[in-house]
């Protein structure tokens, strides 16, 4: 949401942030009260813009520029929160059913789980997030073409990088799942899993997309709404296509990737049909494929500053009560999955560890998702890499050369989650983030 706050008083400072506008002597006019003068013009010209491209559909945006920052964050957050919550539901009641298939079962979807993991959070959060914040962007500058450009764009993303992970996983799946320790009725039942569901994703990064493209419109509602009642066809749909009733054939393991591959297709056509209605904030229309350019439609960075530290604490407040509850009893949360002892301790070591951390993890992923709606993440993707190299680099060294215990392997993995959070804060802090934002408001709407 960073990216609707637009500057009214506020002016740039040399060392980047944005402070209020002194006022110039009595009877005097300079240059600066001038370009001032003019900028507040700009911005009243760019409200009509505003309300003369969405009409009512746009008219309570100025609302995030002023008022209490923390009840509107939960307010917007909430209906996020929920979704989130149910996608968790629906992973945790799949991987339950599974179960029951046994232990080979269990252990080919989980080959398949990391996979699906970076798909679904380069979907929802990190391309998904960029398209979020490009369209709040815009929408913030009184660009509504841009805006819908941008839209036509990520429907074009979303069926390119689907097609790279479908052709991926299938064409080396095999190869893959094996390198990660999948053998005989384990590698069986990967593949029969994977081939299912990442054989329908590119109706995954549609609905993804533009779920994130309706959230950067100020629209949490209807994601929201299609993800419960996704929830609710795929817990349904679930149980019936792995162990069969009635009409419904036993399909095992690849009855779970059938339930997700009816919901994502029914949801695409819902969220296209929804967004070419009259009521959709932001419409789906054609498009000639072009370079948008980057519209930033922030100036009050004083108030952006303040929202993404209210927001960091609120998310690293709630991932952390999520670890300290993972933390404290373990083993029940594994046990829903399985009843093998080496399974459960396995598990319960990486909780003991890992959990407790999951603060720091929360707090760093929130800046990230702020400094995304700045147009500002080259530090937020240094954490991230800092994060990969310390598991990769640090696990393989202590488990090849030093050969290592799991239990060291797993602190390594907490340390990297304290260290995203805090190379993201110190970078936050200091204002190595965050340090140029232009904004793009004075610019006209393209032809």
């Amino acid at each position: 949401m960073v990216g609707y706050l637009k500057p009214v008083e506020e002016s740039t400072m040399p060392d980047g942030e944005y402070g209020l506008v002194a006022p110039a002597p009595a009877g005097s006019v300079s240059p600066s009260a001038l370009a001032d003068n003019e900028s507040v013009s700009r911005i009243e010209r760019n409200k009509s813009t505003i309300l003369s491209a969405g009409d009512a559909r746009f008219a309570g945006r100025d609302t995030l520029l002023q008022g209490p920052i923390a009840p509107r964050l939960i307010g917007l957050a909430f209906p996020i929160l929920i979704v989130l919550a149910v996608q968790t539901l629906v992973s945790v009641a799949e991987t339950y059913f599974v179960g029951f298939l046994g232990d080979d079962a269990l252990a080919g979807v989980a080959l398949v789980f990391p996979i699906l993991m970076l798909m679904t959070m380069m979907s929802n959060g990190g391309i998904g997030g960029g398209v979020a914040s490009a369209i709040a962007r815009a929408i913030g500058a009184g660009r509504m073409r841009d805006a819908e450009a941008l839209m036509g764009h990520s429907v074009v993303i979303a069926v390119a990088f689907g097609a790279v992970f479908t052709a991926a996983i299938l064409g080396a799946g095999e190869a893959l799942f094996g390198a990660l320790g999948g053998r005989g009725e384990v590698l069986a039942n990967a593949l029969r899993y994977s081939s299912l569901v990442f054989g329908a994703a590119v109706p995954i990064w549609i609905v993804n997309l533009l779920a994130a493209a309706l959230r950067g419109a100020g629209n949490v509602r209807i994601p929201a709404i299609l993800t419960a009642v996704g929830a609710a066809m795929t817990l349904c749909l679930s149980p019936l296509l792995i162990f069969g009733w009635g009409p419904f054939p036993r399909f095992g393991v690849a009855g779970a990737g059938l339930a997700m591959i009816v919901y994502y297709l029914i949801a695409t056509a819902a969220l296209i049909a929804y967004l070419r209605s009259p009521h959709t904030p932001i419409r789906l229309v054609r498009t000639r494929i072009r370079m948008v350019g980057t519209n930033v439609g922030a100036g009050q960075m004083r108030r952006a500053r303040h929202i993404a530290r209210i927001a960091a604490l609120i998310s690293a407040g709630a991932t952390g009560l999520i670890g300290l509850a993972a933390a404290l009893a373990p083993a029940g949360w594994i046990r829903l999955f399985s009843d093998s002892p080496e399974v459960i301790r396995v598990g319960v070591d990486y909780l003991h560890r890992a959990a407790p951390f999951y603060a720091c993890y929360g707090f760093g992923m929130a800046l990230y998702f702020a400094s995304q709606g700045a147009g500002s993440v080259l530090w937020p993707f240094i954490a991230g890499c800092v994060r990969l190299a310390v598991v990769t680099i640090g696990g393989w060294y202590w488990i090849t050369v030093l050969h290592g215990s799991l239990e060291g392997l797993l602190w390594i993995i907490a340390a990297s989650l304290v260290l995203f959070g805090v190379v993201n804060v110190v970078a936050f802090a200091t204002g190595l983030s965050w340090r140029t934002l232009p904004s793009l408001a004075s610019r006209k709407e393209p032809a």
